[in-house]
């Protein structure tokens, strides 16, 4: 990694690290990285965003004043607009579900990280892919001589027919120098299906460094969450947040990847800050297309472009979306609500913030959810870090959030309960007919939104108001 002039420029705004070498996209049945730059936002606070600051960093973050939610679809759909609606083993689906929600045509999309189902318009019953069916699911034995497994971590409805299918992969300390192979567990898959729901195709996305790919560079192995846009500015684009940093994808055409990072104090005198970055699970695009972002260490937002790279064969400072800025970087709990910086000042050595959710509500707020952290929010149109709000009316570990339309908040607890938390009273609700939910997602392409909710016994899709 190397800084450059740009590097140091936008350093306050979020900065950026990683620099790369550009190689084109690979042809055929394989998508490899192509964008540049891995935008990691490491710089240090402004003077006037520190405590009792309240100028901005420029460019607001939050959307303005359309919120984070675009305009709904009209009609309800081909499923059932009752309250809820429960599907599990009697209609195919397998237990363990820990991911679920729709692509463009209403086809129903689940996991429970060894199958990925299906559940078609007019139909009643799941069809079930697995590992024979081509996607890649399977073990394989690391260089330490244990046993593990690739299986299914997320998965994201895309257009008519389409799933993206993120897996666990690899994980290694030293993402330069493990075999090719070692490298490529994990990654993604597009999937498409035919009419009769047949897999059609299986498009392999291998999310290599474009920065340092010549040092042999892979850092980002195994996707935690990816969301599609279906509406607005951003529809047709996906976000997906990694073990490591967050890669925007359209098509199967991607670059790079972005994050904000956190310097810890050095752990010798004399020696540079330790970087801590990774477990992107919070991502949420607001309604103008920046992408918030939600890490173990920190938060951040890179600025909308519709590109999520450079003209290949193109020096990587062409790079489009990974070249953007990071309009806002920060941490939720330190005093200052500054990422550290690699010579200092530093973060505290163990600071984290395990965010696990990510939400922006038609105002503009961003919601964060946080194991062990509890439920925070901050506006952007406050451009002060200090504004940031905590909720003791709800638990202190929560696994999800998703933005209703109407301004709500559905929050997962670790223990596997559903509230929803209504930000005008300050109540919070636990949804009843529900137990053991692991992820939730609300589709707002139909009308009433249906809240998907995977559970360990199966899956909801709430329509009640």
């Amino acid at each position: 990694m190397r800084l450059s002039a740009l590097t140091v420029a936008l350093l306050v705004a979020g900065g950026i690290g990683c620099d790369s070498s550009r190689n084109p996209v690979s042809p055929g049945p394989t998508s490899t990285g192509n964008g540049d730059n891995g935008n990691d936002a490491g710089g240090t606070m402004p003077a006037d965003m520190g405590a009792g600051g309240s100028a901005g960093m420029g460019g607001g973050g939050g959307g303005g004043g359309g919120g984070g939610m675009p305009d709904m679809a009209t009609g309800p759909g081909p499923w059932p607009v009752a309250d809820i609606t429960t599907y599990g083993s009697a209609q195919g689906l397998g237990g363990g579900i820990l991911d679920a929600n729709p692509d463009e045509a209403q086809n129903i999309w689940a996991t429970n990280g060894e199958t990925l189902y299906v559940l078609r318009p007019g139909t009643s019953t799941f069809q079930a892919f697995t590992a024979t069916d081509g996607l890649h699911i399977g073990g394989f034995t690391d260089p330490y001589g244990n046993a593990s497994e690739t299986r299914i971590t997320a998965i994201a409805g895309g257009a008519a027919g389409q799933v993206y299918v993120g897996y666990y992969g690899y994980e290694s300390d030293d993402p330069y120098h493990d075999t090719l192979a070692q490298k490529q567990l994990g990654n993604g898959d597009d999937v498409k299906i035919d009419g009769s729901g047949k897999i059609a195709s299986i498009t392999r996305l291998l999310f290599q460094c474009d920065a340092e790919r010549q040092n042999g560079c892979w850092e980002n192995r195994s996707p935690r969450r990816i969301i599609y846009s279906h509406l607005g500015v951003a529809a047709g684009h996906s976000w997906w947040g990694f073990n490591h940093g967050v890669t925007h994808v359209l098509g199967d055409d991607f670059g790079d990847h972005v994050h904000p990072e956190v310097w810890y104090t050095p752990s010798m005198p004399g020696n540079q800050g330790e970087e801590k970055l990774g477990e992107f699970y919070g991502i949420a695009p607001d309604a103008a297309g920046n992408l918030w972002m939600a890490g173990k260490y920190g938060v951040g937002c890179q600025s909308w472009n519709p590109i999520p790279h450079g003209p290949p064969g193109t020096d990587p400072a062409g790079d489009q979306w990974v070249s953007g800025r990071q309009i806002w970087a920060f941490t939720t709990d330190t005093s200052d609500h500054s990422l550290g910086d690699p010579q200092g000042p530093y973060v505290t050595r163990g600071y984290v913030e395990n965010n696990r959710g990510a939400a922006v509500t038609p105002d503009g707020k961003l919601w964060l959810a946080r194991l062990g952290g509890g439920l925070v929010s901050w506006d952007p149109a406050t451009h002060n870090y200090n504004t940031i709000q905590r909720y003791g009316q709800v638990p202190s570990d929560l696994m999800d959030a998703q933005a209703d339309p109407d301004g709500t908040l559905w929050l997962v607890t670790s223990g596997g309960a559903l509230l929803r938390f209504d930000p005008g009273s300050g109540t919070a609700q636990t949804w009843p007919g529900v137990a053991g939910v692991t992820r939730i997602y609300v589709d707002t392409m139909v009308t009433p939104r249906a809240v998907y909710v995977s559970m360990s016994g199966g899956l909801a899709v709430i329509r009640a108001k």
